[in-house]
C-alpha cells in the first residue's frame, strides 16, 4: 500500500511539471508591456490576441527616447514594478539577470507540454543563454550575406567561391590581395563602428566579464576596417548608408554602378534573390552568410524578457507564443520566424514569387529554368543558415562608444589609443 500512495504521488508530481499552470477562461488579466519608439509589431499582434482572447487586456507603456527607456527599464525592475513584459532593444539584460529580475525562460518552456523545442531552431536560444539560463527569448532574427564582385578578377571569383561564410578579416585579407583599382571593401559602407557592433561578442565575455580589446588583432582590424571604408557620413551622423531595399533587390544598372567601387556587396535575409541559383550574369554573386571569425553568424533580433515580478507569467509566456505563430499568419518580412514551419512556409511563399516573375537578363533577376530546382536549394540554404552557431550584434553601443571611435576616423587617435579605452570603458562596464 505505501509503494502505491509514492507511486502515485510521483505520477501526480511529473504531471504537475509536464504542462504549464492552465489560465481560466473567465479570469480577467491585464498584461502590461515596456516597448521603446518601436513596438516591433507586436501592438497589432496584441489587438488581435485580445479578440481571441477576450479575458486578456494588453497595455502598452512607450517611450520615445532610448535612454529613458534604459532608465525606465532599470528603475522599474530594481523597484519590482517593470511591466510583465519588456521589449529589450537596446537594453542590456545580463545585469538584470545575475540579479535576478528577470524569469528564466527555460523554467517555462520545460514546464509546457505544449511547447516543442524541437519545432524552433534551439541555436537562437543557446546563443542567448546566460549562466545556463534563458533570460529574454527572440522573437525573430536577421542576418547579412555578401557577395563577390564576379568583374574584378576569375582569380577573386575562384578564391571566394572555395567559401562556405566569410568575416571581416577575411574580406579584408581579400580586399588587401586582389584589390588593384581601389576599390573600397563592402556596400552598403561598412564602418569600424559597424565592425564594432557585429565583432564585440567576440572580444567580450559577459559571463566572464572580461574583455579583450588590447590586442593586435583587434588593433588591426580596427585599422583596415577604417582604410577600407570611404570617408563619409550620412545624415545620421554615422559612418556609412543603409539604403532601403525590397526583396527584389537593386536592379543591375546600379549593381553594375557601384561594382566600380565596391569588392563585396552586403544583402539581407530578405533578399532571397541573392540566394537564388542560376544567377550567375548578376554583378555580384555566391552569397555567403557574414560570420564572425570563429564562424558564428552574426545576427540581430528582437527580444523579449518577463519581469520576474510579474504576477501573471503564464498569460505572458502564451502572449510571447502566440507572438511566434502570428509570424505565419502575416507572411513573409525581413525579421525571420526562430520556427522552422514557419520560416519553410513563408520564404518558400517568397521565393516562388520571385521566381515567377523571373525575367531573362533584363531587369536583376536572370532567367531560371529549372524553378522548382531554384526553389528547393534556396529553402535548403536558408534552413542551413538559420541553424548555424550564433552571435547576436551589440546592440546597446551607446554614443560614448561611437564617441570613443570618432577621434580614430579624423585621425586624431591612433588604433591603439582607441583600443585602450574601449578596454578601460568596457571594463568599466563590466563590472556595474
Amino acid at each position: 500500500m505505501k509503494r502505491i500512495i509514492i507511486l502515485v504521488f510521483i505520477l501526480f508530481l511529473l504531471t504537475a511539471c509536464s504542462s504549464s499552470k492552465e489560465i481560466p477562461e473567465n479570469e480577467e488579466i491585464t498584461l502590461t508591456i515596456s516597448a521603446n519608439y518601436d513596438s516591433y509589431g507586436l501592438k497589432t499582434i496584441a489587438q488581435k490576441y485580445e479578440q481571441d482572447n477576450p479575458n486578456i487586456k494588453i497595455f502598452f507603456s512607450s517611450s520615445t527616447d532610448d535612454t529613458q527607456y534604459l532608465k525606465k527599464i532599470e528603475t522599474s525592475l530594481m523597484s519590482g514594478t517593470a511591466d510583465d513584459i519588456l521589449i529589450m532593444g537596446q537594453v542590456d539584460y545580463y545585469n538584470f539577470a545575475k540579479n535576478n529580475l528577470l524569469v528564466d525562460f527555460y523554467e517555462l518552456m520545460r514546464s509546457d507540454s505544449s511547447f516543442s523545442e524541437d519545432d524552433y531552431f534551439t541555436n537562437t536560444f543557446e546563443s542567448l543563454e546566460y549562466n545556463g539560463g534563458l533570460y529574454v527569448f527572440p522573437l525573430n532574427l536577421a542576418f547579412s550575406m555578401v557577395g563577390v564582385n564576379r568583374h574584378i578578377s576569375d582569380e577573386l571569383l575562384d578564391t571566394y567561391m572555395k567559401y562556405d561564410k566569410v568575416y571581416y578579416r577575411g574580406l579584408l585579407n581579400m580586399l588587401n590581395r586582389f584589390n588593384s583599382e581601389g576599390r573600397y571593401y563592402l556596400e552598403p559602407n561598412f564602418s569600424p563602428f559597424n565592425m564594432l557592433t557585429n565583432e564585440w561578442n567576440s572580444f567580450v565575455d559577459r559571463e566572464k566579464a572580461i574583455c579583450d580589446f588590447n590586442n593586435q588583432r583587434f588593433i588591426d582590424l580596427l585599422k583596415d576596417s577604417l582604410e577600407a571604408t570611404p570617408p563619409v557620413k550620412n545624415s545620421s551622423g554615422n559612418w556609412y548608408h543603409i539604403t532601403s531595399r525590397s526583396s527584389s533587390g537593386f536592379d543591375l544598372e546600379y549593381e553594375t554602378e557601384i561594382s566600380k567601387q565596391y569588392m563585396f556587396y552586403m544583402a539581407f535575409n530578405s533578399n532571397l534573390q541573392y540566394i537564388i541559383p542560376q544567377q550567375e550574369e548578376k554583378v555580384y554573386t555566391h552569397f555567403l552568410p557574414l560570420t564572425t571569425e570563429d564562424g558564428k553568424l552574426i545576427v540581430s533580433s528582437t527580444k523579449l524578457a518577463m519581469s520576474g515580478n510579474s504576477n501573471h507569467k503564464e498569460a505572458a509566456w502564451e502572449f510571447i507564443k502566440y507572438a511566434i505563430d502570428a509570424k505565419e499568419e502575416y507572411g513573409f518580412d525581413t525579421l525571420m520566424s526562430i520556427k522552422k514551419s514557419i520560416i519553410q512556409k513563408t520564404y518558400s511563399e517568397e521565393i516562388r514569387r520571385i521566381l515567377d516573375q523571373a525575367t531573362s537578363t533584363e531587369g536583376d533577376i536572370v532567367f531560371i529554368t529549372d524553378k522548382e530546382y531554384a526553389h528547393d536549394v534556396a529553402i535548403e540554404k536558408i534552413m542551413n543558415i538559420a541553424a548555424m552557431p550564433l552571435s547576436y550584434q551589440k546592440t546597446d553601443i551607446n554614443n560614448d562608444f561611437m564617441k570613443i571611435l570618432e577621434p580614430f576616423r579624423l585621425g586624431i587617435m591612433t588604433a591603439e589609443q582607441i583600443a585602450s579605452d574601449l578596454q578601460s570603458k568596457t571594463e568599466l562596464q563590466l563590472k556595474e
